[in-house]
């Protein structure tokens, strides 16, 4: 099984191709905000590069912000199109998870942010567990002086990581968002063997101006030294058809904060025809949470209903 990884969530844009055992290729830019005429052209090259069709992908995996806007959408569209075209399906992970784990061995609450504007960050908290790690919080946006108050009651050590950092975490970045969809842990393990020994080696000490090329991974590491296995057996799982999957997938804040517009609808009237509160409303509409399978059915039917 073949497993390609986007993400341009940030200014840096990664792809990645794994397969059972290895990871194939890995390109990375960090240069400027110009995914759109980036993606597809690194998308061409590692498949090129590695000796690959996109009729050998079996699967597809992409980071869903929070993020750049424009960054984001470009990366959604380019996984779907290539998903909906190949008939393999695709799935997706947050930016905030993979923040945090590039420092999942951390003793403390980790602490990722994203700029939401207006004094607010996108933020979710979380804690390392023998390598894994656990979130303590949901996603949320918070205004700055709400977070200090948080962390405050948790009472523990906290490190915050606010963007990816040069080094060997930011090269690394497209292959913890493929580890996000399920590949397993030791995985973690080898690559902060891997960091140590490029670290020693001053591998990563690279001019900032210069920008990262992709290449080929010839004789590199043996970084995937197992069986995707969970991977494989979530993505089969995966209906790309689902209409719920879909609306997640598709800008689902835009999508109701339209809906609400065009039926006159306040938040408060529009959360109690659903049964939930103006609050749930109000997140859903930030991208703070998402709209469960039941919720949207109902949704659903209210574009019919009025």
């Amino acid at each position: 099984m073949i497993v390609l990884s986007i993400d341009s969530a940030s200014k840096v844009a990664t792809a990645a191709l794994l397969d059972e055992n290895n990871l194939i290729a890995e390109y990375t830019i960090n240069n400027k905000l110009e995914h759109s005429t980036l993606i597809m052209d690194m998308v061409d090259k590692i498949l090129k590069d590695s000796s690959l069709d996109i009729d050998d992908i079996d699967g597809f995996v992409v980071s869903k912000g929070p993020g750049s806007f424009t960054g984001l959408r470009i990366g959604m569209a380019t996984v779907k199109g290539l998903s909906f075209g190949s008939n393999k399906p695709y799935i997706s992970v947050s930016s905030l998870d993979a923040l945090a784990y590039s420092l999942v061995n951390f003793n403390g609450i980790i602490c990722p942010i994203m700029d939401a504007l207006r004094s607010s960050v996108y933020t979710c908290l979380y804690k390392g567990n023998n390598g894994t790690l656990e979130k303590i919080s949901d996603y949320s946006a918070l205004e700055l002086d709400e977070l200090i108050e948080l962390l405050k009651e948790k009472g523990e050590d906290v490190i915050f990581l606010r963007k990816i950092v040069r080094g060997g975490t930011d090269e690394s970045y497209g292959v913890h968002v493929a580890k996000l969809a399920g590949i397993p842990n030791n995985v973690t393990v080898r690559a902060n063997e891997i960091l140590k020994t490029l670290k020693e080696n001053n591998f990563s000490n690279k001019s900032e101006k210069e920008p990262k090329k992709a290449y080929a991974m010839q004789n590199q590491f043996d970084l995937f030294n197992y069986k995707i296995g969970e991977i494989a057996s979530e993505i089969d799982k995966i209906n790309i058809n689902d209409d719920y999957i879909a609306f997640l997938l598709d800008n689902p804040c835009e999508k109701i904060i339209n809906l609400r517009k065009r039926k006159k609808l306040s938040r408060q009237q529009l959360a109690d025809i659903l049964g939930v509160s103006d609050t749930s409303i109000r997140r859903w509409e930030l991208g703070n949470s998402h709209i469960s399978r039941k919720k949207f059915e109902s949704l659903k039917q209210l574009l019919w209903l009025f």
